[in-house]
C-alpha cells in the first residue's frame, strides 16, 4: 500500500511514511539509481534480447544471479574486482526487463550504484577530516567538492556510457 512500509525485518506493514520521508527517499534514491529505457530491434525476439543482454553483462564482468523469461538481475558488490574502466563498473546491483505494456517491446533497467556511494562518501568524510585537522576554513566545501568530483564525475559518464553499451547490445550496427 502506497505510503507504508514493511517493519524492520520486512515483513508486514509498519507504521505509514510521511510524504516528507517519502519524498526524501525518492531524493536520495536518485542518486544512486540510473533508470533507462532501450527499444531492440524489431527482428529480435525477447529470448534473443535476454541472451545478448546477458552475454554484454558477462563483457561487463556482472555476475547474473536470476534469470526469468522475461528479466535479468546481476549482484555484484564493487569490491569483488573487475575491470573498473567498464561502462557498468559503478554499479553493484541492477535489474534488466522486457516490458511490453505499451503495446511496443521495451528494454528497461534499473541500475544501483550504493556501494559507490558509500565508498566516495566515506573518502570525502576522510578529506573533511584531515583538511579539518588542519584547521582550515572551508572544510565542509573541499569535503563535498571531492564527493562531487569521485562520485559526481564518474555519474555523469555512466549517463552517457550505460545507455550506448545498452543500445550496442542490442543493436550493433546502430549505436556507432
Amino acid at each position: 500500500m502506497p505510503g507504508e512500509t514493511a517493519n524492520a525485518f520486512g515483513v508486514g506493514a509498519a507504521e505509514p511514511r510521511s510524504e516528507f520521508i517519502d519524498g526524501v527517499h525518492r531524493m536520495l534514491s536518485r542518486l544512486w539509481h540510473l533508470q533507462g529505457s532501450v527499444k531492440p530491434g524489431s527482428s529480435l525476439s525477447e529470448e534473443m534480447v535476454l541472451e545478448r543482454i546477458s552475454k554484454m553483462l558477462e563483457d561487463q564482468h556482472k555476475t547474473v544471479s536470476l534469470r526469468n523469461s522475461d528479466s535479468i538481475e546481476f549482484n555484484h558488490p564493487l569490491w569483488s574486482g573487475g575491470d573498473r574502466l567498464k561502462a557498468l563498473a559503478l554499479y553493484d546491483k541492477g535489474r534488466i526487463w522486457i516490458d511490453c505494456r505499451s503495446g511496443a517491446t521495451v528494454l528497461r533497467y534499473e541500475l544501483r550504484s550504493l556501494h559507490a556511494v558509500v565508498f566516495t562518501g566515506f573518502a570525502s568524510i576522510m578529506f573533511v577530516a584531515l583538511y579539518g585537522v588542519a584547521e582550515e576554513e572551508g572544510a565542509m566545501q573541499f569535503g563535498a567538492g571531492v564527493f562531487a568530483w569521485l562520485y559526481g564525475v564518474n555519474v555523469l559518464i555512466a549517463l552517457f556510457r550505460v545507455p550506448r553499451l545498452f543500445k550496442h547490445a542490442l543493436n550493433p550496427a546502430e549505436a556507432t
